[in-house]
């Protein structure tokens, strides 16, 4: 049973509930969502992380994996994908979205107010130093986006991809497509501070088309 509605069974009904009960297999990071029209693209989804005891070589890699360490980047429209479908199928419409939302949060636009300067918050992640942590990367977008990531002065020790685990590659970026999962460590080493995330839109979302970009903050204790 995979949920696609008509196919294995009938759709959720307006506030009707549904149980899925199934073996949590394989372990890793996974991404669920909706199957009806267009649920996913317009919003509905989410990070299903599957744990389990790691082995000793694994475990021994990290202090922490921490739910909060999970990053979603997602190819947003501002528009409904039934309102902006029309305009791509037609000769002269764009397919690049407003950017990417990092668990639903960017900053895209400037507001002013009272002569200050603020914008809509971006997401932050919270380390303190002399701990190494894992973190999961989750790639919702279009398959003509993907995207580069990086950590300012940070390196990210990759130790699986997808539900398959390796042996760790130290990376100062990664590239994923749609449906892509990463998991690396890093190691909270840095002077105490800020950091920005950046993530890079390339393919057709790159910078001889639409520069795509967004980023988000990497954040030692006790500084936002």
């Amino acid at each position: 049973m995979d949920g696609a509605p008509f196919v294995t069974q009938c759709p959720i009904s307006p506030g009707n509930s549904f149980r899925y009960k199934f073996l949590a297999f394989p372990h890793g990071t996974h991404m669920w969502h909706g199957h009806v029209g267009f649920q996913e693209s317009d919003g509905l989804f989410g990070s299903f992380v599957i744990r389990r005891n790691e082995p000793a070589h694994i475990k021994s890699l990290y202090d922490f994996d921490l739910p909060e360490h999970t990053m979603t980047v997602w190819h947003w429209y501002n528009e409904t994908n039934e309102d902006i479908l029309p305009k791509i199928l037609h000769k002269n419409g764009s397919v690049f979205g407003y950017g990417f939302l990092i668990n639903d949060k960017a900053a895209f636009k400037t507001f002013y107010k009272n002569n200050e300067q603020f914008s809509t918050p971006r997401a932050k992640f919270t380390v303190a130093k002399g701990n190494r942590y894992r973190f999961r990367v989750i790639s919702n977008g279009a398959i003509y986006c993907p995207f580069q990531m990086s950590i300012d002065n940070h390196h990210m020790n990759v130790i699986s991809s997808d539900t398959t685990a390796f042996e760790p590659v130290l990376a100062e970026s990664l590239i994923l497509n749609a449906g892509e999962r990463f998991s690396f460590i890093l190691e909270a080493k840095q002077t105490e501070g800020c950091y920005w995330i950046r993530f890079r839109g390339t393919g057709d979302c790159g910078p001889k088309k639409s520069s795509v970009h967004s980023e988000a903050y990497l954040c030692y204790e006790g500084f936002d």
